[in-house]
């Protein structure tokens, strides 16, 4: 799996809402199961809206996805972890994540970082099965005005 994110602003000021972009692609000619796609925002910004929707992408914990089927899909709450489930990818396919966030009250000269993380496991069929997992990062980084 390789993962690219983009962001709409690299300046910002408090009360600015941030459009990421997160672009994710199974490279390989394989499938990609139970690929997973952590996006860990900063205490500065609070998720406002994300594309796909719940299931796919929630900040609820999996606790509470496997209670209420992933219902709380933004919590409301300044920073934490947003977790798109994306399931299983197909060799060659791709698809999009769209995270809207609003900027806190932060002083200016602040440096906000968002980490992204994609993981993918899959699982050959062979006598005595096989995890592989692949990991991909990116990192993106925003000053505050």
């Amino acid at each position: 799996m390789a993962i690219a994110a983009t962001v709409d602003k690299t300046a910002v000021s408090s009360g600015d809402t941030l459009v990421f972009t997160i672009s994710h692609e199974n490279i390989g000619d394989s499938e990609a199961g139970a690929v997973t796609i952590d996006i860990t925002l900063p205490d500065a910004l609070t998720a406002v809206s994300v594309v796909p929707r719940t299931p796919a992408c929630s900040q609820a914990t999996d606790l509470e996805r496997f209670s209420s089927l992933g219902l709380g899909e933004i919590t409301g709450e300044p920073g934490g972890l947003m977790k798109c489930l994306m399931g299983t990818r197909s060799g060659g396919s791709a698809g999009t994540i769209v995270l809207e966030a609003k900027v806190g009250e932060v002083p200016s000269g602040t440096v906000l970082t968002t980490d992204i993380l994609v993981t993918t496991e899959q699982t050959r069929g062979l006598k005595k099965p096989e995890t592989l997992l692949d990991n991909n990062t990116d990192v993106i980084t925003v000053t505050v005005n």
